[in-house]
């Protein structure tokens, strides 16, 4: 009833001496002493002794006072996590902003949340564990994109009379969606089954304390959907360059369906950047 009560009030940030699965155990013990012998044995009477003890002392004698700061102290104790040098942090936010469109910045404050301590072992492996069924699913998603564009892409290859240009522009979206595949399969195969906790707990370590910190992290976990979209890129260039590969001034319907992808190009950019933001707080 404890851990119910505090975690109806305050979530996973709940400081009850035991966690639900830890109460379901407890219960179904005390109810199976409740059958005949061991239901006045001084076992019995010294098991719900120390569960009532371990109540009292470590959530019911604390004032409400007491609570908030003692809940305020461990939700702002955190696993030690190892810094990267400056010129290293520096050169991890280009890469992140630039050539990865800033998308592990998202992996990044999911990774940060996700393998934060707040006083429970328990939540912590409950909060990763949900983290990698998430990380799953969106792997599935990009691998299932990726094999489409790259279909796409080998029909696209084997139009003819293309030119260099457009048949190499054509030929880096199959290595960019491949990669992409690759990567994705391995990672869904690789957080696919639930590890013990012992594996989950060696997981957060190594990943707040790799050398590049967990912006690393962040990156190596952003390559499916990077690949991704640098395939698309690719691809997109590759149908410019078909299109305009025979184009002169004359030409007029080449230049409207350029003119018409241009304009696709700025509305989508306006689209991606106004979402990308829409969930950030204005100053």
């Amino acid at each position: 009833m404890s851990y119910r009560l505090d975690y109806l009030i305050n979530g996973t940030s709940c400081i009850a001496p035991f966690s639900k699965e830890e109460c379901e155990n407890l219960l179904k013990v005390l109810d199976s002493l409740r059958d005949g012998f061991y239901e006045n044995s001084a076992g019995t009477t010294t098991f719900l002794a120390w569960v009532l003890k371990s109540i009292y002392s470590g959530w019911l004698k604390l004032t409400r006072r007491q609570h908030t700061e003692f809940r305020d102290s461990q939700s702002r104790t955190n696993i030690g996590h190892t810094q990267p040098p400056e010129f290293v942090r520096i050169l991890l936010s280009l890469i992140i902003k630039f050539p990865f469109f800033g998308i592990p910045e998202t992996y990044l404050a999911h990774t940060k949340d996700a393998s934060e301590f707040r006083g429970r072992l328990v939540d912590l492996q409950e909060r990763w564990e949900a983290y990698t069924r998430q990380l799953i699913r969106e792997y599935s998603d990009f691998i299932l994109a990726a094999t489409v564009l790259m279909s796409a892409t080998m029909g696209f290859l084997a139009v003819p009379d293309l030119e260099q240009v457009a048949k190499a522009l054509g030929i880096i979206p199959v290595f960019a969606a491949l990669s992409s595949i690759i990567i994705g399969v391995f990672f869904v195969w690789r957080h696919h089954r639930p590890p013990p906790s012992k594996n989950s707990m060696a997981y957060i370590h190594n990943a707040r304390n790799n050398p590049l910190g967990l912006p690393g992290h962040a990156v190596l976990l952003s390559l499916p959907p990077v690949f991704l979209v640098w395939s698309i890129i690719s691809f997109a260039a590759g149908v410019v360059a078909y299109t305009v590969q025979h184009a002169n001034a004359q030409s007029a319907s080449i230049w409207t369906v350029v003119s018409f992808f241009a304009v696709f190009c700025l509305l989508l950019l306006v689209g991606l950047f106004t979402f990308s933001r829409i969930w950030v707080w204005k100053k």
